[in-house]
């Protein structure tokens, strides 16, 4: 797709300067690239109408997009992040429909806020949701677990977690649909339910929080950890297949498992 208008500041500007860009504001529809070699920072500012067809920011671009308390605001039908000096969004009006993350190192920061993303993809970079995003893919850019570490605060919202690899911390009082943790480490620290969650060879899953989980699958290789909670969880179904790991203190009103299958004592 054909590039429409570049950010060529050279200085910080606000990122709805017209004279920042080649062809100005990036309009509905329309391609914005942040190219590689760029360095200044476009500051936050509010776009919230918009709907852009893509944003690219370069590998090679070292400049920050917004900040933490003044993000951009504005929706895209495609985000594709691969730069070394930050990202901050906030969705406007209209859905993101995807954003991929590949950034240029995993300390590099991203945060996600407002309603809603459709889908987001992370492969590098330090990552922060604030806002609600369907579904989260969680990779890597190397195939190590140090590339990507995703946080989801109280007030974030991920109906789907689907992660291969990386870190992926929740405290979304919204709770998950779907946790599929088929490589890396995951920690539900507090917040709502999981109605469904898998964990595949490789993977682990640290679970802190009391809320329900409605059904666990431990595959081969897989761990779940609830040995640090006191009290009050409950897990409606709980499939533990050879190979799998279960750590928590298996008493009443510390851990209640309403169905549990334990294939690891079955024998052949």
């Amino acid at each position: 797709m054909a590039v429409d208008t570049i950010w060529k500041a050279t200085s910080a500007q606000p990122v709805n300067t017209a004279a920042a860009w080649s062809s100005g504001v990036p309009l509905a529809s329309e391609v914005a690239l942040f190219p590689s070699g760029g360095t200044f920072d476009a500051t936050g500012a509010s776009m919230s109408t918009t709907k852009v067809a893509e944003i690219i920011v370069d590998r090679g671009f070292s400049g920050v997009i917004g900040s933490t308390g003044t993000t951009w605001t504005i929706s895209a039908t495609l985000v594709r992040f691969y730069g070394s000096g930050g990202f901050y969004m906030t969705d406007g009006t209209n859905t993101t429909d995807m954003v991929i993350i590949d950034a240029a190192s995993p300390s590099t920061p991203v945060q996600l806020d407002g309603s809603f993303f459709t889908r987001v993809i992370v492969m590098r970079g330090n990552v922060t949701i604030n806002g609600t995003v369907t579904n989260l893919s969680v990779g890597s850019h190397s195939g190590g677990n140090a590339d990507a570490t995703v946080t989801i605060n109280s007030g974030g919202v991920v109906t789907n977690v689907y992660q291969q690899s990386g870190t992926v911390m929740s405290s979304s009082t919204s709770g998950h649909t779907i946790w599929n943790v088929n490589g890396g480490t995951a920690t539900r620290n507090a917040g709502g339910a999981i109605t469904n969650m898998r964990i595949g060879q490789g993977g682990s899953m640290l679970y802190r929080s009391t809320s329900t989980i409605a059904a666990a699958e431990l595959q081969p290789g897989g761990l779940l950890d609830a040995s640090q909670l006191n009290d009050g969880l409950t897990i409606t179904e709980l499939v533990e297949w050879p190979g799998s790991t279960f750590r928590g203190t298996k008493a009443s009103g510390i851990l209640t498992l309403t169905n549990e299958w334990d294939l690891r004592d079955e024998t052949s």
